[in-house]
């Protein structure tokens, strides 16, 4: 993900001494459910494009499972 550093966490966790690559927490939107049901194996596709988060390559949306999202 390619953004400023405020959208990702604060200035402790993000400093110039991190180690980096660090598991951060990104804002999303859930678009669609891939498989049936909301099981934690189900695949889902989530925008960032809520902040205007991207990848490097300019993508917003990726396909994720379902326990890999937090409330």
């Amino acid at each position: 993900m390619v953004d400023k550093a405020p959208a990702f966490g604060t200035a402790e966790e993000l400093g110039p001494c991190s180690d980096y690559p660090l598991a951060m927490s990104v804002a999303c939107v859930m678009v669609e459910t891939a498989t049936a049901g909301l099981e934690d194996d189900a695949v889902v596709t989530v925008s960032t494009s809520v902040h205007g988060i991207t990848a490097p390559t300019g993508e917003d949306e990726f396909s994720v499972r379902r326990s890999q999202l937090v409330p």
